[in-house]
């Protein structure tokens, strides 16, 4: 009795109002009763710390970025947790046929078995905590597809995404670089302009092209480069440029991280709405479903008893992160746990 009076105390010492059950846990958070234990936050901050992926991004040795690490793993724990509850709530479960589905889809992306495993291993995942990730990511799609279940883009929405077309242009360019080498761009520069000159008094675009561009891809084509549209993977610099020329229009000289280019336009030319009709359907009703799931996500987690282990600080339902504690101060050597909350 002395000892759990004690144990009380020094809690209300260092977090007054609240409960001593509230404090002394061996688990991370609490969502509807159910608690999370600190052995799954273990887990995945070891693979966090080991994976090549997040190599660099934090210092262990450092203790406020190792807590906010931990943090930002608690509450995707948490979103866990609450959506293998509404999974249960729905009737919505995961297959063993649906796990091997998804398991065999990540193994065809990698050449060899032997390169499957090694991926496992740079990422300090094991077969059986992979199966887990995917369990729980075909459960929250699940659950999302049975939350958004008929929703779907109207003719109307359609139409209005589609209007002029503006943004299904697609022109045909051909360019010529001349690429800079170092810091002194003074020499590919006036290369560029005797280029320009020659093509403003008529000289053969394709032929300067193979003749003089640095581009491997286009030389040999004559500079060609094919359609392009606005969401081409190409530096902005020159889709700004390329899109502001009519048919048949040669820029001046764009300067872009890889040197001067002299762009042209051979042809512009716009997809139909019924050409792209299936596109803006999907994409305007995944856009509706990510909204409707993201709202009603949001008034599970609010309406749902979520409690944190204050160690790590209080779970802020509005934005979905855990703020620090500031008096929170976990006494020294540590007590012995007991199960979280009590009350």
């Amino acid at each position: 009795m002395t000892r759990r009076i004690l144990l009380c105390t020094l809690a209300l010492l260092a977090f007054a109002g609240t409960a001593c059950g509230r404090y002394l846990t061996t688990g991370v958070a609490t969502v509807n009763g159910v608690s999370i234990p600190k052995e799954e936050l273990d887990s995945q901050f070891k693979a966090v710390q080991g994976s090549q992926q997040f190599a660099g991004s934090f210092d262990p040795n450092n203790a406020e970025q190792v807590l906010e690490v931990q943090r930002q793993i608690i509450v995707g724990l948490i979103q866990q947790e609450l959506i293998r509850q509404e999974g249960e709530r729905l009737h919505v479960g995961v297959t063993d046929a649906q796990i091997a589905a998804q398991l065999q889809q990540i193994r065809s992306q990698f050449p060899s078995d032997s390169d499957f495993q090694q991926a496992l291993k740079d990422n300090k995942l094991t077969m059986s905590s992979l199966r887990e990730q995917i369990k729980s990511q075909v459960l929250l799609q699940r659950v999302r597809d049975k939350v958004t279940a008929g929703l779907a883009a109207t003719e109307q929405e359609i139409a209005q995404a589609y209007g002029k077309g503006e943004a299904f242009q697609e022109i045909r360019v051909r360019h010529i670089l001349f690429s800079v080498t170092g810091t002194n761009t003074a020499p590919a520069k006036k290369e560029a302009e005797a280029a320009l000159a020659q093509l403003k008094a008529g000289a053969d675009f394709a032929a300067i092209a193979k003749k003089q561009s640095d581009d491997p891809g286009s030389k040999a084509k004559g500079g060609d480069i094919g359609y392009i549209t606005r969401e081409s993977q190409l530096v902005p610099q020159f889709l700004a440029a390329a899109f502001a020329l009519k048919k048949g229009q040669l820029s001046g000289l764009v300067q872009t991280q890889y040197g001067y280019h002299i762009i042209r336009v051979d042809d512009i030319r716009t997809k139909t709405l019924a050409q792209v009709h299936a596109q803006l359907a999907q994409q305007i009703t995944q856009q509706r479903q990510g909204q409707v799931f993201q709202s009603y996500v949001q008034k599970k987690v609010k309406a749902s008893d979520i409690v944190v282990n204050p160690r790590w600080g209080d779970f802020n339902a509005d934005t979905l992160a855990i703020t620090p504690r500031q008096f929170f101060v976990p006494p020294s050597p540590e007590p012995e746990t007991q199960p979280f909350p009590t009350g």
